[in-house]
């Protein structure tokens, strides 16, 4: 459902632009932003171009990889960064947020999965050699 934005991911939810509108912005806690959405972002920054960051707003499945790939390279900043602050407990919301769960969603997912089981055989073989690429950046 998160590949082809359905129900409440349609909102892509690891868009780090959204993310860093969201907590350093619009509903602003400063202990997300600083110690987990500018960390994220800067270790994307630091191994893709804008053009690439760019491309990834389009390809959901690459660019949750990437957000995962940089969300290890930073977890011990991300945590030490909380542990600082004593909001250790707002890294758990963070990740919950992200995680958005519709009730409505999840009784429509029989249906779903067999088009979804054939849409995503037929990206695997393209998402694989991506995947590839930015495993090189990460190395």
């Amino acid at each position: 459902m998160y590949h082809f934005g359905i129900g409440p991911f349609a909102k892509n939810p690891v868009n780090v632009v959204d993310l860093q509108t969201k907590y350093c912005l619009e509903e602003v806690d400063e202990d997300i932003c600083d110690c987990v959405i500018t960390p994220i972002r800067n270790d994307m920054n630091n191994r893709f171009s804008k053009e690439e960051l760019s491309e990834l707003e389009d390809k959901r499945g690459e660019a949750l990889y990437v957000f995962q790939k940089s969300f290890s390279k930073v977890k011990p900043e991300v945590v030490a960064c909380l542990a600082k602050r004593d909001a250790e407990s707002k890294l758990d919301e963070f990740i919950k947020d992200l995680l958005p769960v519709n009730s409505g969603v999840i009784e429509g997912v029989e249906s779903f999965t067999q088009w979804a089981k054939e849409s995503a055989e037929e990206t695997i073989d393209d998402w694989t050699s991506s995947k590839e690429l930015i495993d090189k950046k990460y190395d």
